[in-house]
């Protein structure tokens, strides 16, 4: 099991912790290369590793210059070697973002490379989480929050264009949210290392250079020779914002190929039946961004920000009709909390996630255990009733069942004496499983005539056909409770997906389909990462 440990006195931590308990150090994972402890270039003391993915690593840095934290981010020496376009994206990423300066767009602090030979860029060390993981824990957030996060990212993209920047692979992992003082969200935009300056797109680019994340690229850039501009970058940040307000991606599929094709010919599944409450003004905003055609999207970013700051004053100002609130309940010991009644902020994880700019998590980073699947309002709500009448059910298939065989064996007129009585003992168990209140029974006069009972072969009839009764039901709430387990896996393997964590989503899929075996979707989502772990490793 992949573990943490604290460079400072070696414990060793689950990967989910941050910080070491005894003395606040950052926690590092197993250093491949061997840079923690290390001092660099006599200004980068190497405090931790804190990430790693399949171009480079990110490691928590003390710059002795400025007396503060940096994210150090290097490229892996042996792609130096063999991939000279991974270096040429590195380099880039430094000099593109090196020319951005905006709040919303992560501080690039410098750039070279070590005596080794090793390239890294600093930047400035971000503590909060990715959209990413607040998605993966909330599923949709609340309509004003979405537009003011949507908001912050087209400001960045407006600094970024106009400078001929464009993205080309924005997506939930690359952008930062950082908690405020007020409480609000501080968006930073991460990873240009894919962007590019415009005039400089050639058909001769390497299409995974093109193509970004294809569940967040545009039509443009999965065709070859697309005419890719800033309204690509707009087109992506539409996906963000559906995936915000509906909890899912427009276009998924267990084939790449035909994901590509369902972006280029597919229209999403409509966000006001999704989410019928999400404001008409919402949903034309994410259909004219999610325009096939670039000509019939927003034409920059400007022009975005100000079709968003038209529906956030909309919003405001009660002109629309909508409950912007989170309509899911979760619940806790035996009562409900209503979460449409709170900021969705507030379900927040309360530690602080220290998130190195531009990097894949290595895939144990991501705890399974913080992904937090809300369930549908009506389904919490209805548990306890659904396993009530399938009780309520069984029980009156049981007494149909005893009926019938034991009037096969009645012989007088005192067998329907009997079937009064069972028919009186099913009525009250039936209301005892509904929770109603019951009278008991009359106590007998002593004067009372006592009344036949079956005979002994009825007895064992009743005996086990009401055993039976009791197993049917117990095996339905537990076929129930099994397939809530296999859809809460099956949830935490999308998330796991979506971060590029594809031997944890792998692990998830198994279990799901180990737990039901008919999840069909499961048994879709394994093959399609199964296929995209082949071709990772035949690169």
């Amino acid at each position: 099991m992949t573990t943490k440990y604290c460079p400072k006195c070696n414990q060793e931590f689950p990967v989910a912790l941050r910080s070491c308990s005894a003395d606040n150090h950052v926690l590092s994972l197993r250093d491949p290369y061997h840079l923690v402890g290390r001092t660099i270039l006599d200004k980068y003391r190497i405090l931790a590793l804190v990430g790693v993915g399949g171009m480079g690593a990110v490691y928590c840095a003390y710059h002795l210059g400025i007396d503060r934290r940096v994210a150090f981010k290097i490229l892996q020496p042996n792609l130096a070697v063999t991939n000279k376009y991974v270096v040429e994206l590195f380099e880039r990423e430094a000099r593109l973002a090196g020319r951005l300066s905006h709040r919303n767009i992560v501080d690039v602090k410098d750039a070279g490379q070590t005596p080794d030979g090793i390239a890294y860029i600093a930047m400035e060390w971000l503590e909060g989480r990715s959209l990413e993981e607040s998605l993966s824990n909330l599923g949709r957030i609340s309509f004003k929050r979405a537009i003011g996060i949507v908001r912050q990212i087209a400001a960045a993209l407006e600094e970024a264009h106009s400078k001929h920047i464009i993205h080309r692979d924005l997506k939930p992992a690359n952008v930062m949210l950082l908690d405020s003082p007020d409480g609000s969200d501080q968006v930073r935009v991460l990873d240009f290392g894919i962007g590019k300056v415009i005039e400089e797109t050639t058909a001769s680019s390497p299409v995974s250079a093109v193509m970004g994340t294809p569940q967040y690229a545009s039509p443009e850039q999965l065709i070859v020779g697309g005419q890719i501009d800033g309204r690509s970058d707009i087109y992506s940040l539409g996906v963000i914002l559906y995936r915000m307000i509906v909890g899912q991606v427009p276009f998924d599929s267990p084939s790449i190929g035909e994901l590509i094709q369902l972006q280029l010919t597919a229209s999403p599944a409509p966000v006001s039946v999704l989410r019928p409450e999400t404001p008409a003004a919402m949903v034309d905003l994410i259909n004219k961004m999610l325009a096939k055609e670039a000509d019939h999207r927003p034409q920059s970013a400007q022009e975005l920000l100000t079709l968003l700051d038209n529906l956030s004053a909309r919003l405001d100002s009660g002109r629309v009709d909508t409950a912007d609130v989170i309509s899911t309940s979760q619940n806790v010991g035996t009562e409900t909390i209503d979460l449409s009644l709170i900021d969705d902020r507030a379900t927040r994880t309360i530690n602080k996630t220290p998130v190195a700019s531009g990097v894949e998590q290595i895939e144990a980073a991501v705890p399974t255990t913080n992904l937090i699947t809300p369930e549908p309002t009506r389904q919490a709500r209805s548990l306890r009733t659904y396993a009530i009448a399938v009780i309520v059910t069984v029980i009156i298939g049981s007494y149909g069942l005893y009926s019938y065989l034991f009037s096969a064996s009645s012989k007088n007129g005192q067998n329907q004496l009997q079937q009064a009585q069972v028919l009186d003992a099913g009525s009250a168990s039936i209301a005892q499983a509904g929770n109603e209140n019951i009278q008991p029974s009359p106590v007998p006069n002593a004067t009372d005539k006592p009344q036949a009972r079956p005979d002994t072969r009825d007895d064992q009839i009743a005996a086990q056909v009401g055993e039976q009764a009791s197993k049917s039901a117990s095996d339905q709430v537990q076929s129930q409770a099994s397939q809530r387990q296999a859809t809460e896996h099956l949830t935490r393997a999308r998330a796991l997906y979506q971060q590029g964590q594809y031997q944890n989503a792998l692990r998830e899929c198994n279990e799901s389909l180990r737990l039901n075996p008919n999840q069909s979707e499961a048994r879709q989502l394994k093959r399609k990462i199964s296929e995209l772990i082949q071709i990772l490793n035949s690169r």
